[in-house]
């Protein structure tokens, strides 16, 4: 059976995953079959297959997850049998989606988290896997999920970085290469270049690149943070500011070594928040129900008000537990205050951000779901600090 190669794009969501896939496949990587429909915020598509999309989120909720999730996924919780039926299944759609292609282009960013899931089926089926994984300033990324889905920036900062310290995890060791979203799109003939360093002599062709000229426009680019201000922006946050810089440098060739050591940190640093964090936080950010990324934040205004009154309910449950959770939070917090009379500047911060966004939640309760994400919000600001304190002391 002849090999055939897969371009998986691992990228977190807004990050320019689309403009790759889109500029690979006119360069002759085969797309799905089915693609998923475009929409308002991508208008020129996601070259992405929608059955694939749909059953990455059925293993997300098998596995007590969302889209949206910035949580670690474990694939463990989900039952073997189970998850056998899903890599059998992953193998049947990657077969209708693309066939008997030569070079494929792959892309879903739930990829990031589900590639242990998916690892070894595509190698099963006779591929070869080569990455790209885009890199976007995380501030243009959680600025564009804020627009789109109303997604407090501190969630979004979040959840860019489970997506790329996950792709990054998964993709180390194997063929792979790092590129600069920006850069991709000033000069995609250099980055594909780069990228067809991994594929067989001829797998892409030039023929359509006034094609590629025109998709490439600027308007596919709404979000603009230049990375020398994003250290200084407001909004940011040091571990993504770190992460980016280290991401980068890999990219660029500049002490990847120390660079992935020094992911490995921040990887491990974050996996500690999430699991303290996102367990306690678990019913308060789960979504009201199980709905695809892009169409995550629709509430159709049709429809029984019995269906009216139990998303109201299922809110007003979620805005109890957040309050409970931040009102736990600060206990926790205090009770290090107490113990530690010398806590630092940081952990003092992190109090009183707490003890306003406690304050905030109660004075909305007219705004459900608006108070659960700033409840979100500075659930992720505290957990940081917190690991961020207890890593110093």
């Amino acid at each position: 059976m002849t090999q055939k190669t897969a371009i998986i794009v691992l990228g977190m969501h807004r990050s320019g995953t689309s403009s790759v896939a889109g500029v690979l496949s006119r360069l002759g990587a085969a797309a799905p079959r089915t693609p998923m429909e475009v929409a308002a915020d991508n208008p020129r598509g996601f070259f992405e297959s929608r059955l694939i999309g749909e059953l990455d989120d059925r293993i997300l909720e098998a596995g007590g997850s969302w889209w949206s999730d910035w949580r670690q996924f474990d694939p463990g919780v989900i039952a073997s049998d189970v998850l056998a039926d899903f890599r059998r299944e992953i193998a049947a759609t990657v077969e209708a989606e693309f066939g008997d292609a030569a070079t494929i282009v792959l892309k879903d960013p739930r990829l990031c988290r589900l590639w242990p899931v998916w690892d070894g089926v595509l190698e099963t089926a006779g591929y070869r896997i080569v990455h790209v994984l885009p890199l976007r300033s995380p501030l243009e990324v959680a600025g564009s999920l804020k627009t789109r889905n109303d997604m407090p920036i501190a969630q979004g900062l979040a959840l860019w970085l489970r997506h790329v310290l996950d792709a990054e995890k998964f993709s180390r060791g194997a063929e792979r290469r790092l590129i600069r979203w920006t850069a991709f799109m000033t000069d995609w003939r250099a980055g594909a270049a780069t990228i067809a360093e991994m594929l067989s002599p001829g797998a892409f062709s030039l023929d359509r690149a006034a094609e590629i000229d025109a998709y490439l426009s600027r308007d596919l680019r709404h979000e603009v943070v230049p990375d020398e201000t994003l250290a200084r922006a407001a909004e940011t946050h040091a571990w993504a500011v770190e992460a980016y810089g280290c991401l980068t440098a890999a990219a660029d060739g500049d002490g990847a070594a120390a660079a992935l050591k020094r992911l490995d940190q921040l990887r491990d640093r974050f996996d500690a928040a999430s699991d303290l964090f996102g367990r306690a936080t678990a019913a308060a950010i789960a979504p009201a129900r199980s709905e695809p990324e892009s169409r995550h934040a629709t509430f159709e205004s049709s429809g029984a008000q019995t269906d009216v009154d139990a998303r109201l309910a299922a809110a007003e449950a979620r805005h109890a537990q957040a309050l409970k959770s931040l009102e736990g939070l600060k206990t926790l917090l205090n009770q290090e205050r107490a113990m530690r009379g010398n806590e630092s500047a940081d952990h003092a911060e992190a109090l009183r951000s707490l003890e306003v966004a406690v304050a905030a939640e109660r004075e909305r309760r007219e705004a459900l779901e608006e108070r659960l994400r700033l409840s979100m919000r500075s659930l992720v600001e505290r957990e940081v600090r917190l690991s961020r304190t207890s890593a110093h002391q």
